[in-house]
């Protein structure tokens, strides 16, 4: 236990941005990764033919796991923080249009 503080003392020293850059990167990352998947909704997709579009869906849903899997965990007073945000500012309401829009095959 002793060690693995001595190694986040020097990293924090040596990188003292690299807990924000690592956030950032992963922040980076699910944006564009549901662009992307918004993309496919509601332009690429009525031009796919219904297997080709749950082959991309796949690919997305391996990409979002890899982004997961990759992100840094973040501390519980930071989760509650975004998580009264997100509930207050109502930061991810859908939009109407939203419901009207599906894939042609379903």
């Amino acid at each position: 236990m002793a060690i693995a503080s001595a190694i986040s003392v020097v990293s924090n020293i040596l990188n003292p941005f690299g807990e924000y850059q690592d956030h950032l990167r992963a922040a980076k990352g699910f944006t564009v990764l549901k662009n992307e998947a918004r993309a496919l909704r509601f332009t690429f997709s009525t031009t796919m033919s219904n297997d080709t579009f749950v082959a991309t869906v796949r690919t997305l849903d391996d990409r979002y796991a890899d982004l997961v899997r990759h992100a840094p965990e973040t501390d519980p007073k930071s989760f509650e923080e975004a998580r009264r945000r997100v509930k207050d500012e109502k930061l991810h309401d859908l939009d109407p249009m939203d419901e009207r829009r599906q894939h042609p095959a379903g």
